[in-house]
């Protein structure tokens, strides 16, 4: 319950159901039928690239070779005896499937875009401008209030488990939608666990330097002044604020400014305590192998934790139950092994 209220999904290997628990990423389960034993053997594990020095490549260098590895990754996906279409967002990493394929496909790339009656909220003028630029047969669909609570119900059937992503009804729609039209889609997830595309590991880096360079005599007094306004619960909101602040003050390393998660729109330890009336036991999960990615810089092992973590967990878990859903084939060009392995050796300023 506490995984979910801090998350907004289930972390592995934990699940809701009671004896049961997930496969971690990249590892294999062997159970002998005879002893009725079982070993757990990991094949594969992003750290691993993450540790090896650093290639000595310029940064166009860096690039061309880039380009190479997903060009490559891009049209192997392509190879199929049924249509293919492309989810088109109008962000950098579905644009750049889309251009990618457009470059190398001899046909007229099928692009879809999912958008909304709300304006702050519609991507809807980016994708058509991506897909205009890059001459696709472009399809659209905007996603009603009414649409969207008419798959609430369906939402557990579909997804297994509790998932707190808001895009997960979006997701289903535009399955449905493309399903219409063809039988295998590519996405462009995984770019900004690729490329820390998200604005969370910048935030982070900068209160955490900002507390690393915070004189010790400054932290003692603010600390406990802190501390102590959020006792005097004169407003709740205040209270977990404050609250938030003190831990912040108290963080060692980029791994407690993380976990405190000042920037995500699910609770923090703090406020799940003012949530619940029993205390709340934060099960394990690939979040704790902090402590073994010492040797990397603070984004590395942020983008580290949150390639076994958050885009196993939530949004790979999103995109597959929503493709699988409508009978859509769902792929991942960015996913592709080659991809990661060469990021996670450049160096991070890359």
């Amino acid at each position: 319950c506490g995984d979910f209220f801090k998350y907004g999904y289930i972390p592995a290997p934990q699940t809701i159901y009671m004896s049961v628990k997930k496969l971690l990423p990249g590892t294999i389960l062997e159970f002998d039928l005879g002893d009725k034993t079982k070993i757990f053997k990991k094949y594969w594990d992003v750290s691993d690239f993450y540790k090896m020095p650093k290639l000595k490549l310029s940064y166009q260098e860096a690039l061309d070779h880039f380009e190479k590895i997903i060009s490559s990754s891009f049209k192997y996906r392509m190879v199929s005896d049924v249509p293919i279409g492309v989810f088109l967002s109008g962000g950098y990493d579905s644009s750049c499937v889309a251009g990618i394929l457009a470059k190398y496909n001899k046909t007229k790339l099928n692009t879809f875009t999912i958008g909304f009656e709300e304006d702050g909220f519609s991507e809807v003028v980016n994708a058509r401008e991506i897909a205009k630029h890059f001459n696709t047969n472009h399809h659209e669909m905007i996603c009603s209030q009414n649409k969207a609570l008419d798959l609430i119900y369906d939402l557990p059937d579909i997804y297994d488990e509790p998932l707190g992503d808001p895009s997960a009804i979006p997701t289903l729609l535009l399955s449905q939608f493309t399903r219409e039209h063809v039988k295998v889609a590519l996405s462009g997830d995984g770019g900004d666990e690729l490329m820390a595309g998200y604005d969370k590991y910048f935030s982070n880096l900068n209160v955490y330097n900002l507390i690393s360079n915070l004189p010790q005599a400054i932290n003692k007094i603010f600390k406990p002044f802190f501390g102590s306004l959020s006792k005097l619960r004169i407003n709740q909101n205040l209270t977990i604020k404050t609250r938030i602040i003190e831990k912040l003050l108290s963080s060692k390393n980029i791994n407690d400014i993380y976990k405190t998660k000042i920037n995500s729109g699910h609770f923090n330890l703090n406020e799940l305590e003012n949530l619940f009336k029993n205390n709340i036991k934060i099960l394990p999960s690939s979040f704790d192998q902090y402590d073994s990615l010492n040797s990397l810089n603070n984004l590395e092992k942020m983008l580290c934790i949150d390639y076994k973590t958050y885009m196993v967990d939530d949004v790979l878990t999103k995109i597959d139950r929503a493709t699988m859903s409508a009978s859509l084939e769902g792929r991942e060009p960015l996913l592709d092994h080659r991809i990661i392995e060469f990021v996670a050796q450049l160096p991070s300023d890359y």
